[in-house]
């Protein structure tokens, strides 16, 4: 993303020069995704839950993100990191209503 703003600056004698347009570009975020292909796992995982705990999804993606990238922190296999995010996010979630 691209954010343009304008700075008003002066030169030495205090007189006013007009303005100065400066753009400063947002570095992309980091995904915890490998492949668009993980991410749709994800996002299902993410939805299946939303429904289940009658939440929306803006509720769960990110604790389920949070959990993932604890997880994948030292993880060697990646295929069943899903099912351990979604259990443990239900847990907590289940453990908050009591």
């Amino acid at each position: 993303m691209k954010l343009n703003f304008h700075e008003h600056y002066a030169d030495d004698a205090g007189n006013a020069q007009g303005d100065q347009v400066t753009e400063r570009r947002e570095k992309p975020m980091a995904t915890i995704y490998a492949s668009d292909k993980e991410a749709a796992l994800h996002e299902a995982a993410i939805e299946g839950l939303a429904s289940e705990m009658h939440r929306p999804v803006t509720d769960i993606k990110p604790q389920y993100e949070r959990e993932l990238a604890r997880l994948q922190d030292g993880a060697r296999v990646r295929d069943f990191l899903s099912v351990c995010a979604t259990r443990h996010i239900r847990q907590a979630m289940r453990g908050s209503h009591r």
